[in-house]
């Protein structure tokens, strides 16, 4: 027997006059739920069928169910798609940390390039500084030398003008 949602909506059960039954409200409830799951997996079933058709994955299209027995079937190839799909997901994850781990190789390689060319630059910089300095210093020391020399010259004629006017006094 073929099963729909539709066959659901449409069943009708005979009316119990004496209490011994089933509440009809139960049973409406229940089947609107039924039809409605009913309904929701033929829409599902038929959403596969039509990703498989489309050859995305390459799993064949499995045959809408039109019985009862025919749902196994629909499962099987719903596992199967599934699986064909969990395959497919786990090949492009393993893509990416292979990807990952190769672009991290390579940002640690470019970084101690990069720390190498620094160190050197930091090691040519420091001993040009201090070439400079040296050439200051020098520069320094020779014009406090002079200076030295010509504040030795000046006491001496400080000392001269000095011996002079107390002879002439």
């Amino acid at each position: 027997m073929s099963l729909s949602a539709q066959d659901i909506h449409d069943r009708q059960f005979a009316l119990v006059r004496a209490r011994t039954g089933y509440d009809m409200a139960d049973v409406d409830g229940f089947l609107e739920q039924v039809e409605a799951e009913v309904a929701r997996l033929h829409a599902e079933l038929a959403g596969l069928s039509g990703v498989a058709a489309g050859g995305s994955i390459g799993v064949p299209a499995p045959a809408a169910p039109t019985s009862a027995s025919a749902m196994p079937e629909a499962t099987q190839a719903a596992a199967r798609l599934l699986a064909a799909a969990q395959r497919t997901s786990d090949d492009i994850v393993a893509d990416a940390h292979l990807s990952a781990a190769q672009i991290v190789a390579e940002a640690r390689s470019a970084a101690q390039a990069e720390l190498a060319e620094t160190s050197r630059t930091a090691v040519r910089l420091v001993a040009e500084a201090a070439g400079a300095a040296e050439a200051v210093l020098s520069t320094i020391e020779g014009r406090a030398a002079e200076m030295r020399s010509k504040a030795d010259a000046l006491v001496a004629v400080g000392t001269t003008l000095r011996a002079r006017l107390r002879t002439d006094a």
